[in-house]
């Protein structure tokens, strides 16, 4: 079977039946514009945005739900956790693409999906000036109790 656009741009494999039971492709543009977007940024493809077409069902599942479950630790983005210990903290709030968007213009990089810890999450926010648009932002963060 002939790859999906993202198999193309990565250059791996597609159609596996690990994550999803289908085989075959989903018109890009007939899932949600927050899904595309979610999938875009865990593939790391935002620059190859407009040449998406066409999604395998492997492709689909594999940055959605399974890319989710399988992030259960603290992303660390700011180096706060010993990393010597080899311990690994757990995350309990879910970014979310407005969280990207905004840590990524102050130079933090991280992915939709990823989790922070209490204590990464402060350190994300602890600058935010605007007090309306952090707690608009704090809103749209997944806190999973």
């Amino acid at each position: 079977m002939e790859k999906c656009d993202i198999g193309k741009s990565l250059n791996i494999h597609c159609h596996k039946t690990g994550f999803s039971r289908k085989q075959g492709f989903v018109q890009f543009k007939d899932l949600p514009c927050e899904k595309q977007e979610e999938l875009i940024w865990r593939a790391n493809l935002k620059e190859k945005y407009s040449s998406i077409r066409i999604i395998c069902c492997y492709h689909e599942q594999f940055y959605g739900k399974y890319f989710e479950r399988k992030i259960t630790k603290c992303c660390n983005p700011f180096g706060t956790h010993n990393e010597s210990k080899k311990i690994a903290i757990k995350g309990n709030i879910k970014i979310s693409i407005d969280m990207a968007n905004y840590l990524q213009n102050n130079n933090v990089y991280v992915t939709p999906g990823w989790k922070f810890c209490s204590k990464c999450y402060k350190k994300a926010i602890e600058n935010y000036e605007d007090l309306n648009s952090q707690e608009e932002w704090e809103s749209k963060s997944e806190k999973k109790n």
